[in-house]
């Protein structure tokens, strides 16, 4: 199993699998289908449940929605790391359908490339389907996902790439609690190999 290695200025993730940063890269924002703001901002941290102590960034972006059914979004994040520099970037859209007053199905789409220059980079493509519950003041989502990367490494000897690809199928839970104009939950993301704990943060406006 290939691995990664990031060197930050504080701490450092050492030996992480390729499949691991596909997991991560692989969250689906949590945008309620049946709340009627259309922006929202959001702000999640992710955990892998093992014995490895791994500092994974914060994932942060944005959610607008064009229409009653249809959600773009957008994500984007750097850090300077010490002989490198690693940046984030994904967009997507998340599609709401169910009956004509209960929008309670969501499929959604997103691309994330999350390079660290002069060693490698990854393209991760995820798809997933989700149904959303509300229950008193929480709210709950359950669904499946399938995450399709690719890795593009760079040679320590020489000027050239070696490529990794592969998929990831998984499951996920969320509950999502209302606090005041902001929502706080809780995401766990399983498959076979792993388990992912997600700690969701997000504001909804106008």
């Amino acid at each position: 199993m290939s691995s990664i290695t990031i060197r930050a200025s504080n701490y450092t993730i050492k030996n992480v699998p390729i499949e691991i940063a596909s997991f991560w890269l692989s969250h689906s924002y949590v945008i309620n289908p049946l709340n009627k703001n259309r922006f929202t901002f959001h702000n999640n941290f992710s955990l892998l449940s093992n014995n490895n102590k791994i500092n994974y960034y914060p994932d942060i972006g944005f959610g607008f929605k064009v229409s009653k059914n249809l959600v773009l979004m957008a994500s984007v994040f750097a850090k300077n790391l010490e002989e490198s520099s690693l940046q984030v970037i994904g967009s997507g859209a998340q599609y709401f359908f169910g009956a004509i007053d209960t929008l309670e199905w969501v499929t959604s789409l997103r691309r994330v490339d999350m390079k660290v220059l002069k060693y490698f980079y990854i393209s991760n493509l995820t798809f997933d389907i989700s149904k959303w519950f509300q229950y008193k003041i929480l709210s709950y989502r359950l669904g499946s996902g399938t995450s399709f990367f690719k890795k593009h490494n760079y040679s320590e000897n020489t000027n050239s790439l070696k490529n990794k690809s592969g998929q990831i199928n998984f499951l996920f839970f969320s509950v999502i609690l209302p606090i005041q104009k902001f929502n706080i939950g809780i995401e766990t993301k399983m498959n076979k190999n792993r388990i992912f704990f997600s700690l969701l943060f997000n504001k909804e406006f106008f």
